[in-house]
């Protein structure tokens, strides 16, 4: 894994276009922090969501306003993103796109079909996940990586994967069909510097495997950003399951 560590006590708060600086060229990318009282969400956004609560409403609704702003970017205006059986996105043609919200930070992303075959992003709050979930999280190669950091330092490692697994979901399963658990991915982390670096997807249990894929992320003062792209002739790999090394648990798992 890698060889440097979670930063601590940096705060890039105000860092501009976070995300953007994540994904590839041809990929627009938009959020907003703070207060999330987005603008209104169309009849069919809001039928969608049924009886969800007020808060679940507000971070829906702001990551909505975002892909709409994005997908405003590209040329199409007044965009409808509804949502499917499945909960994803449903985006209009050509375009591929994600989404990730928490209380106070929405944002998403798009691109042409023609120039990639699927994104996926995410951010969550750097303690989001505490010690009693990471063995449900990492396979034991990521379980080494983490113990070897400072005690200070893990809880951040531990939602760094998290965030990257789900990011990975988020892109595969519109793409491939596959729904992933944490368990069926194992990921290299690789720092570039002090607050940011590469996930490398070294190992899928799902079927057929996985391509070569490599997620991105940053540390944003209390949040932690991960964002992975898919070129439009991307194809998955041939690798034989069984060569799968035994770092990696088998079994797919269905998503949180």
């Amino acid at each position: 894994m890698g060889s440097e560590h979670p930063p601590q006590g940096q705060d890039h708060r105000n860092t501009p276009g976070a995300f953007a600086a994540l994904f590839p060229p041809g990929v627009i990318a938009v959020e907003r922090r703070g207060d999330l009282e987005p603008e209104a969400l169309s009849e069919a956004e809001s039928e969608s969501l049924g009886r969800a609560a007020p808060q679940r409403r507000r971070e829906f609704a702001a990551g909505r306003e975002c892909a709409r702003r994005a997908l405003a970017r590209c040329g199409v205006e007044g965009a409808v993103i509804g949502r499917g059986a499945d909960r994803r996105p449903l985006w209009p043609a050509p375009f591929v796109g994600s989404i990730a919200h928490t209380a106070e930070y929405a944002a998403a992303a798009v691109a042409h079909r023609n120039d990639f075959a699927s994104l996926g992003m995410d951010v969550e709050r750097r303690e989001a996940v505490g010690e009693h979930l990471w063995r449900r999280i990492a396979v034991p190669l990521e379980l080494d990586w983490i113990g070897t950091l400072p005690v200070g330092e893990r809880v951040s490692a531990a939602t760094l994967l998290f965030s990257a697994k789900e990011a990975i979901y988020k892109c595969v399963y519109p793409w491939l069909g596959l729904r992933l658990g944490f368990q069926d991915v194992a990921l290299e982390v690789r720092f570039d510097g002090e607050s940011a670096g590469t996930l490398e997807v070294r190992g899928c249990g799902a079927a057929p495997p996985l391509p070569a894929l490599t997620a991105r992320f940053r540390w944003d003062g209390r949040y932690v950003l991960t964002a992975v792209a898919v070129p439009a002739d991307a194809a998955p790999c041939k690798r034989d399951p069984g060569e799968l090394t035994d770092e990696l648990v088998q079994g797919a798992g269905g998503h949180r």
